[in-house]
C-alpha cells in the first residue's frame, strides 16, 4: 500500500470552505479530497458529498453551499490501513467493508489516500511490469 497512494494530490485545510472543493473538482480528476491539519487526517470530503450538498442544501446552515466549511460535510470515519499491508489485502477488506477508498498509515503517520482505482491502476502496472520483466528474460535466454 505505501507504494499505491498518491503523493501529489490536492489536499484541504480545515478552514477551507465547500468552494475550494468544487474548484479542485473542476478542475482535476481527483474524487476524493483529504481534509487534513498539519499531518493529522480529520476527514474526508468526496466529489458525491459535494454533488449532494449541492443538490440538497442543509436547511439549518443560512450561507450559500458554497461558502459552506469543508468540516461541517466531511466524513470523519475513514477506514486506515498500513502502509507495509498488501493491495490484494487491503482490496479484500475494502470490498468486505463496502468502502470505496482508505486512509494509508505508517507507523501512526497519515500518508494519503487510495481508492478502488488507484488500487487497479496499481495491479494493471504490476502486471505489465512483470510481464516486461519475462520477456526480457526470455530474450536474454534466447
Amino acid at each position: 500500500m505505501g507504494d499505491a497512494y498518491n503523493r501529489h494530490v490536492l489536499t484541504l485545510q480545515i478552514g477551507d470552505r465547500v468552494s475550494k472543493v468544487i474548484d479542485y473538482i473542476l478542475t482535476s480528476y481527483q474524487p476524493d479530497f483529504a481534509v487534513v491539519q498539519g499531518n493529522r487526517l480529520l476527514g474526508v470530503i468526496t466529489r458525491d458529498d459535494v454533488l449532494r450538498v449541492l443538490a440538497n442544501p442543509p436547511r439549518d446552515i443560512e450561507v450559500p453551499v458554497p461558502d459552506i466549511y469543508v468540516t461541517l460535510i466531511m466524513q470523519r470515519e475513514v477506514m486506515q490501513v498500513e502502509a507495509s499491508q498488501s493491495l490484494d489485502e487491503v482490496r479484500q477488506l475494502m470490498s468486505e467493508r463496502g468502502v470505496r477508498f482508505v486512509a494509508v498509515y505508517e507507523q501512526g503517520m497519515y500518508l494519503g489516500l487510495v481508492n478502488m482505482d488507484d488500487i487497479a491502476e496499481a495491479f494493471a502496472v504490476l502486471a505489465f511490469a512483470e510481464r516486461y520483466e519475462q520477456n526480457r528474460q526470455q530474450q536474454r535466454v534466447d
